[in-house]
């Protein structure tokens, strides 16, 4: 049986992990993705075409 075409371990570990994290990220704490909770409010966005009064 000939694997998936994207590197990966033998058997299907790594696509079931993949998959996994995929599915149920919350599960698992990604250092480059941080929880929303953590996140810092986003700052307000001026309307399309204007921008703040200074």
């Amino acid at each position: 049986m000939v694997g998936p075409p994207f590197d990966s371990p033998p058997g299907r570990s790594g696509h079931t992990l993949k998959r996994t994290l995929t599915r149920s990220p919350a599960a698992y704490p990604i250092p480059w993705a941080p929880a929303a909770p953590t996140r810092p409010p986003s700052p307000p966005r001026a309307p399309a075409g204007r921008t703040f009064p200074e």
